[in-house]
């Protein structure tokens, strides 16, 4: 289900300098997004797709959470002296990697998700957390940047 207010965008074409992050998961295609089974995607969250999404079975977004598979940088890596201006963006200087969520994840109210980020199945992203860096399956996170603080579902005991 995708609630009203959503924006949805991939296959952009890229122009500028392009830093490519890793790709992870079975659709590395650039500007794909793949949403599997039993997704909800609430309220107003924005998904840009441009370095591709890939959103696990049984996931959750919460209201107003954001996935950006692209961001501009501010400084341009290979001469942090040099002043920039992201605007023309063919002059700008972008990170571009691919987001992927894994199974039963459930990413809290107005959560940022930044390129190239890989969160483990059946994990619990904190309401106004950003997650910068990967998640492992099962963690309990929160933070900017986000981190975890411990697992989303106790282990059985034997």
């Amino acid at each position: 289900m995708i609630d009203r207010g959503c924006i949805i965008s991939s296959g952009a074409e890229l122009s500028g300098n392009v830093l490519h992050g890793k790709e992870v998961g079975l659709y590395n295609q650039l500007g794909a997004v793949h949403i599997g089974d039993n997704v909800h995607i609430c309220q107003h969250c924005i998904l840009m797709g441009y370095g591709g999404i890939s959103i696990g079975d049984n996931c959750v977004l919460s209201a107003c959470t954001k996935l950006y598979s692209l961001s501009s940088l501010h400084v341009n890596p290979n001469d942090k002296a040099a002043v920039i201006s992201v605007y023309p963006y063919e002059k700008g200087y972008f990170r571009l990697g691919k987001i992927s969520i894994g199974f039963n994840t459930w990413i809290g109210l107005n959560c940022i998700v930044m390129p190239g980020v890989d969160i483990g199945e059946n994990t619990f992203c904190v309401s106004n957390s950003v997650v910068t860096r990967d998640l492992a399956s099962n963690s309990y996170a929160t933070g900017h940047p986000a981190h975890a603080i411990g697992l989303r579902f106790q282990e059985s005991p034997s």
